[in-house]
């Protein structure tokens, strides 16, 4: 009886197993869904729409128009001409002639390049637009450009000239070392398909001479209806801009006689290809390993599932590449591997690294041998299983994160959807289905899957670029197929596992309830400051900006001016060194991996005047945070195989350095700056043999060893109750002495008068310039805003001049930059490329600009759009983690208060044209400019 009992209860037991199976185990060939919370729609023209509400960022909508077309499909009288229609768009459209687009978006509180933007590549061109949601009247616009960019683009003959000029220096800029050696492989990477011979930038004859109706003709075959999406994503009512779409796009006319949109494959080659690419100006030996692979479908669960498993073992094989790369003489300094898009019609699976000098064959080899002992052995079970923490723990903060996520994210989903098939289901979606999916996934399955990404020699191609100089000794394609088959065909041995302390914290903390000995809260901006019973402060501000996201920082007077300069090189290493190094007693491979499934980072610093650490973590690992934190306080590791890694890796990072000609131009800008001051030296490496492993750790030692007088700063999804046990347990053991410490100044002899210097090198035809204006500051926030406000007005005047109205450049930057210690000045640097042809008057008409804003002042209608920019920009800002943690650190280390909303307001309105004039004339004094010119050889 007992066993009829036991043979029912069993049979029970599996009854509701395979029940519960049936219902949590996901249909394979299920479909992935559209997110419900997008609204989608076809026109009859054959338009396609996609609209989300998304409340973040607040009265902010992200919209785009995809266009299915690149530089692909270009004639061959037509190469670079996508990306030149794109520009065009920006140069008169049916309801914005000239710039008038550009001009009209900026009064809003756009700034051009980061709200309002495009690019063209291969197969699509996308334009991309930030606009407030708080005005109807804006939207609506934002709209018509929209419409006005799929088929109103005026290609005015005037602005056609112009712009071939700004097109062409785009196409300057990319001319160089990478440009010359991409000539060598893409015939081989690309070999028998079009991409090898469409790059998107196009031929320069091409973008100088082609008439007006060629350029116009791809606009006409290929902007059309069937090959556009409008995708907006914001803060909105979602029935209203489904209607606006609908009226404005549905006008469209279809195509009479539309081409055929042709998707062009990329050959299969049974052969492997090795390609050797040098040149005399590359400053870096990059391997390039890619597995060319069939087009991975997309569109059902079972796809999804295969996307996972693509990810555990890329996962997987970066951090055996990444524990290589920590040995003391490692073969490469950095290396990867990733699945991903090659083309439309091929998918790809590549390995890149980054090699040194007399390491190249080594590299090749290290590279091989890990991607055979991957197809061959696979990996092992724990390897699967922190790979897939790992993974489970990113996709449960994105959960965790769903309703705080940035419309930009799923704008970009849905772009991605409409161009390249990739589904586009809601956050929740994914992270149920990976519940369900990953703990199914076998090692088996993984392994297996290996040996798909890895089809021997069938579509592989192998690429060194490297430089071309003396006493450097390259193999040749010949010797890199020796290495390769020699590697892949000898005895390989499976991966084996290192064992891993058990505990981060070796011995308890008692904690001290009377560490925190005042508590003051600051009513104004809503955060509280302890005083800690050492001297120390925490400052904390509660948000609910983000769910999983608590920012941290913290600082302490002293520096690396603090040592003599015999010393310099291991005080400016140190921080870099001990990161490096591990902490305690576990190294920095055994920290990665007991970190597994932990969301947290802790980083120090030392600079000149100051050290702290920085990082950030979640809700759910503030023990972890504050056990790493206290242990990089008080037992940073000193691992002399982590230190030789690290000097033989930045080795690798220089060692070629000098041979690009804008290295020698920004070390040149440095070096004369610093009055050819020893410590601004251009690294190289035989300044790395003064850093000194010894001195260096206890240089970090000295910098921790007072935790007194550091001030630390909290900004996330944290409250007072939950951080206060943390504060009590920890910080009251830090070592603490009562010494405090001041920064100290060097002593550094800058030009005080006005210099030229011009550096010649490089082959291309291409210079660039930087101007720089210094001198004295009186730090404070309303200065502060002043000389913003003065640099934005001057990048806007000197890009209507020099890129628009002359065509001499792709783009101007004016960059104001002020500090406090160890005194309050200033700089303004301005900076550009061109022609060297034209280098000089396009000098003059820097010149005549601003003599305009010194003689003149700014324009009132300048001055709204700084406004303007400058509300908008605070507006969302102030919603933003890190935005607060920069304000709020930033009032402690410069010891002046917050800056209000009222207040900002009324520095803002106190901007007038006659102000810009006297800041003008104050600020760039041209009896103190230094000019800084790179031109070719």
């Amino acid at each position: 009886m007992y066993k009829k009992l036991f043979s029912i209860l069993l049979w029970n037991i599996f009854y509701c197993i395979s029940i519960l199976s049936a219902q949590t185990l996901p249909d394979l060939s299920e479909k992935i869904p559209l997110d419900p919370a997008v609204r989608f729609g076809k026109l009859e023209n054959g338009l396609t729409y996609y609209v989300r509400y998304n409340p973040k960022p607040q009265k902010r909508a992200e919209l785009r128009l995809a266009v299915d077309a690149g530089s692909i499909l270009e004639d061959e009288n037509q190469q670079g001409l996508a990306h030149f229609c794109e520009h065009m768009a920006f140069n008169g459209t049916k309801n914005f002639e000239k710039n008038k687009l550009i001009d009209y978006l900026e009064k809003t509180g756009i700034r051009f390049g980061a709200h309002l933007n495009a690019f063209t590549s291969f197969d699509e061109t996308v334009y991309m637009m930030q606009i407030p949601t708080d005005s109807e009247k804006v939207v609506e616009n934002g709209f018509k450009i929209l419409e006005d960019w799929a088929h109103n683009l005026t290609f005015d003959p005037l602005e056609i000239d112009k712009e071939r000029g700004v097109v062409g220096e785009e196409w300057r800029l990319g001319i160089g070392a990478d440009e010359r050696m991409r000539k060598q492989y893409f015939p081989f990477l690309y070999k028998n398909s079009r991409y090898a011979e469409r790059l998107p930038i196009g031929k320069k004859e091409v973008l100088d001479t082609c008439a007006y109706s060629t350029l116009k003709k791809f606009y006409t075959d290929w902007y059309r209806p069937d090959l556009m999406a409008v995708i907006a994503v914001g803060d909105f009512d979602v029935e209203k801009i489904e209607k606006l779409i609908i009226s404005k796009f549905s006008m469209i006319p279809v195509s009479s006689n539309p081409k055929i949109r042709e998707y062009f494959p990329v050959p299969d080659h049974d052969e492997r290809f090795i390609v050797v690419a040098k040149d005399k100006e590359a400053d870096n030996i990059t391997i390039n390993i890619t597995y060319k692979l069939p087009k991975f479908p997309e569109g059902t669960v079972n796809d999804y599932r295969r996307n996972l498993i693509f990810r555990l073992v890329t996962g997987m094989l970066n951090e055996r590449l990444s524990e290589i790369q920590k040995e003391a003489d490692p073969p490469f300094s950095f290396a990867f591997t990733f699945v991903g898009d090659f083309a439309r019609t091929k998918d790809s699976f590549t390995s890149i690294a980054f090699s040194k000098e007399n390491s190249i064959e080594k590299c090749f080899e290290t590279i091989a041998r890990e991607l055979e002992r991957m197809r061959r052995h696979g990996f092992t079970a724990g390897e699967l299983e922190r790979e897939k923490k790992d993974l489970n723990k990113g996709l449960e903060s994105r959960h965790v994160e769903k309703d705080k996520t940035e419309s930009a994210t799923f704008v970009w989903k849905l772009v991605s959807l409409f161009l390249d098939k990739n589904p586009a289901p809601s956050i929740e979606y994914e992270f149920t289905q990976a519940e369900k999916l990953l703990p199914g996934i076998s090692l088996e399955e993984i392994n297996n899957s290996c040996k798909e990404l890895i089809p021997g020699e069938k579509n592989c191609v192998a690429i060194l670029q490297a430089p071309e100089k003396e006493n450097l000794n390259l193999p040749n394609e010949k010797r890199i197929a020796e290495i390769w088959n020699a590697t892949v065909s000898g005895d390989i041995s499976s991966y084996s596992e290192e064992k891993i302390p058990d505990k981060l914290m070796t011995h308890p903390l008692t904690p001290s309830t009377s560490f925190i000995i005042r508590e003051v809260r600051d009513q104004n901006f809503n955060f509280t400051e302890w005083t800690l019973k050492n001297g120390a402060k925490v400052v904390l501000k509660t948000t609910d900006f983000k769910n999983d996201e608590i920012l941290f920082t913290s600082f302490s007077e002293g520096g690396i001016n603090l040592y003599p300069d015999k010393d310099f090189y291991s005080a400016e290493n140190s921080d870099g060194i001990i990161a490096s190094s591990g902490v305690s007693n576990f190294t920095q491979n055994q920290l990665q991996k007991y970190m597994t499934g932990k969301k947290v980072n802790v980083y120090p610093f030392i600079n000149d005047y100051y050290e702290g650490f920085r990082g950030s973590f979640s809700p759910k690992d503030m023990e972890s945070f504050f056990q790493l934190l206290f242990l990089m306080f008080t037992t940073p590791r000193q691992d002399s195989v982590a230190f030789s890694s690290y000097i033989n890796r930045q080795k690798s990072f220089i060692e070629n350095r000098s041979l690009s000609p804008e290295s020698a131009f920004w070390d040149t800008i440095q070096a004369t700056m610093a009055g050819y001051h020893p410590r601004f030296k251009p690294i190289t490496p035989e300044l790395l043999k003064e850093i000194n492993h010894q001195r260096a750790y206890e240089i970090f030692k000295d910098r921790f060893s007072e935790a007194g007088d550091f001030n630390f700063f909290f900004v996330g999804n944290i409250s007072a109750d939950s951080l206060r046990p943390y504060i009590e347990k920890y910080f009251s053991n830090l070592p603490s002495k009562g010494k405090k410490e001041k920064w100290k100044s060097i002593k550094i002899k800058s030009p005080k008068k006005s210099l030229v210097k011009i550096i010649k090198k490089g082959k291309e035809p291409k210079a660039m310039v930087q101007l720089l204006y210094r001198g004295k500051f009186q730090w404070n926030s309303q200065h502060i805003i002043e000389m913003n406000a003065l640099c934005h007005i001057l990048n806007i005047k000197l890009r209507e001049s020099l890129r628009e109205d002359k065509g001499g450049t792709y783009g101007v930057r004016v960059s104001p930059n002020y500090r406090r210690i160890p005194k309050e000045r200033f700089s303004i640097t301005i900076n550009f490329s061109c022609d060297p042809v034209k280098l000089d008057s396009l000098m003059d008409a820097f010149s005549k600009e601003l003599n305009k804003l010194k003689t003149n002042g700014a324009t009132s209608e300048d001055i709204e759009k700084v406004k303007q920019l400058f509300r908008r920009e605070r507006e969302t800002a102030v919603k933003e983690n890190r935005w607060w943690l920069e304000v709020i650190s930033g009032s402690y280390l410069n010891r002046q208060p917050i800056l209000g909303d009222l207040e900002y307001e009324v520095f803002l309105m106190l901007l007038d044209p006659e102000l810009f004039k006297k800041l003008a004339n104050d600020y760039f004094n041209e009896k103190t400019r230094c000019t800084f010119k790179l031109l070719p050889e």
